[in-house]
């Protein structure tokens, strides 16, 4: 079976058409090949070729062959029937760990529209994957902000090139975040929310060429933010997290943002956020609750980012029983989060299994570790340590 990933694995099924006539068949692939393009363009799933579609269909694959050979989390399935002019189009979701239909959507329409019909179903589908198995129910929110299902899929495509923190993909994200800037107005909430976000890694990672500028402006928009949208949960964050950083803002004040964000109710978003700020306020262990009810509430972790932060306080907090548990079997999975294989590396070690640490830590710097992933840990003598045995784990694994 092809290792799990998280990222789900999608196969678009060839659309099953009837009533076509000789001139009309090539509409059948076509909505096929656009349905996978319009999947592929968000890079939090993993989209099977069409060639792959087809080769299953033409050995006749069953559904628990396509899971175990594939490693497909779901099946998009469609159905057109023709009419004369008229159309009707049926596409559903089938989740093969369950072996159930979870979403169907059906769509009647005059022939002559059926790319612009494809193309909005196709939008609706992924908007379901996006939110359903992705980001959690929060995001509908968040897409009530967005023009567009292309401009919400570059949202997502963000957060996920962010939340890697590597200066490569710091570069993509602000690419991202050019773009929709130029198509919102400039005081638009969420693009505060983002320049935010991306301003403050930027400090971060040592990447500013100003910082004294990157400073004034990022003070300057997370109050501004506020200000204009007061009744945005989400304008709240920023303001807590990095006003403690750097604009001398006490616990107390910050601890109050996040309770201000949240009279709307806990998500995702102000979970993590808060998390954050109690880590930063020596709280940890609140903020290791606060990760546990994200992965409670939210049904995929994407890149493993939420798990790795919460990997890491857990380490800080002495929970080692705790990570193994919590882990479990996903520590095999190829994408898992460096902090989590560097963690495992260094428990490994100390228990005296040498070998073992080093396989755990050649994944982890295959995943992209480096020491600064390990600044959550506040407890400086815990962070000592932490490098001191990864870098005997170094040596180790140049002798081998």
């Amino acid at each position: 079976m092809v290792m799990d990933t998280s990222k789900p694995v999608i196969m678009v099924a060839p659309i099953k058409a009837t009533g076509l006539s000789e001139d009309q068949k090539g509409f059948a692939r076509g909505i096929t090949e656009s349905m996978i393009s319009t999947f592929g363009s968000y890079n939090g799933l993993r989209v099977l070729s069409s060639s792959t579609s087809y080769y299953s269909e033409k050995t006749n694959m069953t559904d628990q062959a396509i899971r175990n050979e594939y490693g497909v989390n779901f099946i998009i399935r469609g159905s057109m029937q023709v009419m004369g002019k008229n159309a009707r189009l049926n596409l559903e979701i089938s989740d093969l760990k369950i072996g159930e239909i979870v979403e169907a959507k059906k769509r009647d329409f005059i022939l002559d529209d059926i790319f612009k019909v494809q193309d909005e179903l196709s939008d609706e589908i992924l908007e379901i994957l996006q939110i359903d198995l992705e980001s959690g129910s929060h995001q509908k929110m968040w897409v009530s902000r967005f023009d567009s299902m292309q401009d919400f899929t570059k949202f997502l495509n963000w957060i996920r090139l962010f939340r890697t923190y590597d200066p490569k993909n710091h570069q993509k994200a602000q690419e991202i975040l050019d773009d929709l800037r130029r198509q919102y107005d400039k005081e638009h909430t969420t693009m505060y929310v983002l320049e935010s976000w991306q301003i403050y890694q930027r400090l971060g990672m040592d990447l500013s060429s100003n910082k004294e500028r990157d400073l004034e402006r990022l003070e300057y928009i997370v109050n501004r933010n506020i200000e204009l949208h007061p009744d945005n949960s989400d304008a709240y964050l920023p303001r807590a997290l990095i006003g403690l950083a750097y604009f001398g803002l006490s616990c107390e004040e910050a601890i109050a943002d996040i309770n201000t964000a949240e009279k709307n109710g806990s998500n995702q978003e102000t979970l993590l956020i808060g998390s954050g700020v109690y880590r930063q306020c020596g709280q940890v262990e609140k903020a290791i609750e606060r990760l546990q009810e994200i992965l409670k509430i939210v049904p995929n972790d994407p890149g493993w980012f939420q798990t790795g932060f919460l990997i890491t306080l857990l380490y800080w907090n002495g929970q080692h029983d705790e990570i193994y548990s919590t882990i479990g079997q996903k520590i095999e999975v190829s994408d898992m989060h460096p902090n989590v294989l560097a963690i495992y590396s260094i428990l490994e070690f100390k228990k005296g299994n040498k070998s073992k640490a080093v396989e755990y830590y050649i994944r982890a710097q295959t995943n992209g570790f480096n020491n600064n992933r390990l600044g959550s840990i506040e407890d400086d003598d815990i962070k000592k340590d932490a490098f001191k045995t990864l870098d005997e784990i170094k040596k180790i694994s140049k002798l081998l």
